[in-house]
């Protein structure tokens, strides 16, 4: 197991991505904190991203006294199955600076099954549109190559998209674009603690 306080010395600013995950709560909660003014910190020019020096974060949480969550020395193996050089920004951004995650990317079939093989990921995002695979078969035809009892799988959609019913499909999560980082990796959260 890893302590927070490993965690947080490795580093001098943190998302709130990683501050959700600190103190297990939702983003959400952690960008209620940061607007509200009870979490100091600074947003990012022409973006939503923001960003909390470690000693507000530390203050922070000795001050309202939060328990915060013990983390697993694993990482996470995320895969963006996309050719959008927004997206995969967007990605980099939201996960790739992210506690316990490694982000794999994947522009093309060929790639996104090389990648899946040697890393066999926990989520695989898939960017409907923007990459030569067949969303359709893809799950089935990743599942005659490797294992996917713990891999999620989650469709991306740009704005004109309609979300299926994900009932019908082997996807867990349907995300639409445009989405900020925060939104991001709120789904890659909600994503990898799927039972």
């Amino acid at each position: 197991m890893v302590k927070v306080e490993d965690l947080i010395a490795a580093r001098s600013v943190f998302t709130t991505g990683d501050i959700a995950k600190i103190c297990d709560v939702n983003i959400n909660t952690v960008v209620n904190w940061f607007e509200s003014g009870l979490l100091k910190g600074y947003q990012l020019p022409s973006s939503s991203a923001r960003r909390v020096p470690r000693a507000e974060i530390l203050d922070f949480i000795t001050r309202k006294k939060l328990p915060v969550k013990v983390f697993s020395a694993r990482t996470v193996g995320i895969v963006l199955a996309s050719a959008s050089r927004s997206l995969l920004k967007l990605f980099q951004g939201a996960v790739g600076s992210a506690f316990g995650y490694e982000l794999h990317v994947g522009s093309c079939a060929f790639e996104v099954g090389f990648v899946c093989a040697a890393t066999e990921p926990e989520v695989i995002f898939i960017h409907k549109g923007h990459i030569d695979l067949d969303v359709d078969s893809f799950p089935s035809d990743l599942a005659r190559h490797m294992p996917l009892a713990r891999t999620k799988l989650v469709l991306v959609l740009d704005r004109k998209q309609k979300p299926p019913e994900l009932s019908k499909t082997a996807f867990q999560q349907a995300i639409s674009l445009p989405a900020s980082e925060e939104k991001l990796l709120d789904s890659v959260n909600e994503a990898v603690n799927l039972h």
